[in-house]
């Protein structure tokens, strides 16, 4: 089982066990100069989505770069301002699409964990309170998820479809 971030657990593939071929996030150091909308970032070690980039320079002036951005971990919307030669690590996270097949409040009644499973019947394990704090929708049993990593952390969780409908 491989954990993510404190407390989920992600059943390794059959594949990476004997040795095939596994998925990884890629990381490219990158100027603030460069980043954009929609893109994932991490800086001071936390995992962050640029929604807003703005260039502010006055004259001869050094350039400024101002990202609003959510807090993946929480869901908060920030604003950090750049100096020009500021470098953040550009991150692009594996994706798994996965379906929750249930939410498991007995076990543990003050931590409760949703059990989900991919294409291939992987099981993953997610605590509740992850949901609560990275996404608006109310996770329930059949719900598609889609689950960003980066390597063994838990960088965003998008639920994309909630009881039979379609989430935007």
């Amino acid at each position: 089982m491989m954990m993510l971030g404190t407390s989920a657990r992600v059943c390794r593939p059959l594949a990476f066990r004997l040795g095939g071929s596994v998925r990884f996030a890629s990381h490219e150091v990158t100027s603030v100069a460069d980043v954009r909308k929609g893109m994932i970032y991490k800086h001071n070690d936390i995992y962050k989505e640029c929604t807003n980039w703005h260039c502010q320079k006055t004259g001869r002036g050094a350039a400024t770069y101002q990202l609003t951005h959510i807090v993946l971990s929480n869901g908060t919307t920030k604003q950090d301002n750049f100096s020009g030669s500021t470098r953040v690590s550009k991150i692009e996270p594996d994706r798994r699409f996965l379906e929750v097949t249930f939410i498991d409040k007995e076990t543990d009644p003050k931590n409760p964990v949703v059990h989900l499973v991919d294409e291939d019947f992987d099981e993953v394990t997610i605590p509740l309170e992850k949901f609560n704090a990275m996404s608006t929708v109310k996770v329930s049993d059949g719900c598609k998820v889609t689950l960003y990593t980066d390597g063994d952390e838990l960088v965003k969780l998008v639920i994309t479809e909630a009881g039979g409908k379609k989430v935007t």
